[in-house]
């Protein structure tokens, strides 16, 4: 049986050392939380992988492997964050600090904190020892906020086999809206942005 309570509190743990690594891009420095993710990792008896494209801009895999009967599922997030000004924070932006019932810190948004909930699945399903038909792969890329020439498209064109036998990605952009104005939770699921729309305006 999961205790999602300590589940729950250990993830916001996590989530708070997490936003303690400055991964400002530029320069990016990404190495270090991969590393960070990399011990959590270990620590669960969990294999991953890291990969450099230049000095310091790292990438992290790792895969709870299912039996095969099904494609994989990529659970996907970028280490790096854009810049804080600490002038225009009330915070610490690299404090993970709480106050009120609330996270702060750079990348709790956008989004190391989608990469802790997903750590905490994988961290889940492996204590578990759920049966899986899928792959899970857990992928932790670079220099997402400067074009991804040093993360994601360096995986694409370099290591492909990292995502081999994957069937769908989980990454940015998804969220569950609840509040007075709606009849019921409303989910936001993108699955593609950045192409082409054409427009006819007439004013």
């Amino acid at each position: 049986m999961t205790d999602w309570g300590a589940l729950g509190d250990e993830t916001v743990e996590l989530l708070r050392r997490y936003l303690q690594i400055d991964t400002t891009n530029p320069p990016g420095d990404e190495i270090a939380g991969a590393r960070f993710l990399a011990d959590v990792l270990t620590r669960e008896g969990i294999e991953s992988e890291t990969i450099e494209a230049a000095p310091g801009r790292a990438s992290l895999r790792a895969r709870l492997r299912g039996d095969g009967s099904l494609g994989g599922i990529v659970l996907h997030h970028h280490i790096d964050v854009v810049y804080a000004d600490p002038r225009y924070w009330t915070v610490d932006p690299f404090g993970g600090v709480i106050r009120d019932g609330y996270l702060y810190g750079r990348g709790a948004i956008d989004m190391k904190s989608t990469g802790i909930l997903h750590l905490g699945a994988v961290l889940a399903l492996k204590r578990a020892r759920v049966p899986l038909k899928r792959d899970l792969v857990f992928l932790a890329t670079a220099d997402e906020e400067a074009g991804s020439q040093f993360g994601a498209q360096f995986i694409a064109d370099r290591r492909p086999d990292w995502l081999a036998g994957s069937e769908y990605g989980i990454s940015e952009i998804g969220l569950i809206q609840t509040h007075a104005g709606l009849r019921a939770p409303l989910a936001s699921i993108v699955i593609s942005e950045k192409t082409g729309l054409p427009l006819t305006l007439t004013a």
